[in-house]
């Protein structure tokens, strides 16, 4: 009973995925995020994930539109940059 209660458990945990540009930053946002309780983080190369964190250096066109496609496959996305121009959030924000 304890042992199907624990896969039930897993199953409704949401997976989370990290997306970045460099080995570095993705390992210190999954190392991080596998400290929290609550959710499942994906291996490395995960194609499917309720929530995918995406780190950017900055908002430009590339970032949106992997934002969006991000978005369309059915994902909740999270970003993290380190500064967000205000010409660049609006459009992000809508992506």
């Amino acid at each position: 009973m304890t042992e199907t209660l624990i896969r039930q458990a897993v199953r409704t945990m949401p997976v989370v995925a990290v997306r970045a540009g460099d080995p570095v930053t993705t390992l210190g946002i999954t190392t991080q995020l596998r400290r929290c309780g609550g959710i499942t983080v994906a291996d490395a190369g995960s194609v499917r994930a309720d929530i995918v964190v995406v780190a950017f250096g900055t908002v430009d066109d590339g970032a949106i539109e992997r934002v969006r496609r991000l978005r369309e496959s059915g994902s909740r996305v999270v970003a993290v940059v380190p500064a967000v121009d205000a010409r660049a959030l609006l459009p992000a924000v809508a992506a």
